[in-house]
């Protein structure tokens, strides 16, 4: 690991061989961590992987996806018998319009005619779908294969839940609603303060406003005492 404070620590300024390693260190990782995200964004998940008389079925798709972004599901059949022929090969993805109603994602008949196929010999079969504005909720992929072994017909019908459609619009919803709350919690702590700052003013007014009632009580009585008192001690006239 490059130590990449080291020079510095030491007072010393970096060699140009130095800095050539650091900046392709940097650089490595950089891309590293676009391969990274990258291969998060378009990551696929097995949804079915199973064996059935004469042959292996796995079914990969995008693990999660949003409206109007692609959708990718790839098919694989590994012949596990001998003398294995498939008449016909149907593949068909369904979505839920605003999750409720059923509509087809895509539809593609992958074998139309008798193909026989050898031990071990695999076919795959990969397509992309876009997923409709008003599409959310879980997929499904529909299988529907008739193949014989030997002269013995068979029939394999499979339907399995695949990729996950976000409800963004939901989502959306969602976060205005949190900001909203937020909105409304700030807006009654500063209500609430308000309302403190004006009865608690409203207090210190009323209790001033009967201070200066007491003191005119107080003023009155006082004149009205002295006038009573001067008008008892006013000389009578002869």
């Amino acid at each position: 690991m490059l130590n990449l404070a080291s020079p510095l620590q030491a007072g010393k300024p970096m060699k140009p061989k130095e800095l050539m390693i650091t900046l392709i260190a940097l650089c490595i990782m950089i891309a590293s961590l676009r391969n990274i995200h990258a291969s998060g964004m378009s990551s696929t998940q097995i949804f079915l992987d199973q064996v059935y008389s004469g042959m292996a079925v796995k079914l990969n798709a995008t693990s999660e996806t949003v409206p109007g972004q692609n959708l990718t599901f790839i098919l694989s059949i590994t012949c596990r018998s001998l003398d294995v022929t498939v008449d016909s090969l149907n593949v068909s993805i369904y979505g839920y319009r605003e999750g409720k109603e059923k509509t087809v994602l895509l539809s593609r008949r992958c074998i139309t005619s008798a193909t026989p196929l050898e031990f071990n010999q695999t076919i795959s079969y990969q397509n992309d779908t876009t997923v409709p504005g008003d599409v959310w909720d879980t997929t499904y992929a529909e299988l529907q294969c008739a193949y014989r072994i030997a002269d013995e017909p068979k029939r394999l019908d499979k339907m399995v839940a695949i990729t996950y459609v976000r409800n963004i619009y939901l989502e959306d919803l969602e976060r205005r609603l949190l900001e909203l709350n937020e909105t409304y919690q700030q807006l009654w702590k500063n209500y609430t303060k308000l309302n403190e700052t004006y009865w608690n003013q409203g207090i210190i007014e009323l209790e001033n406003t009967r201070r200066v009632v007491a003191i005119l009580v107080v003023t009155t009585v006082f004149f009205i005492a002295t006038t009573f008192y001067l008008v008892l001690k006013k000389p009578r006239e002869f």
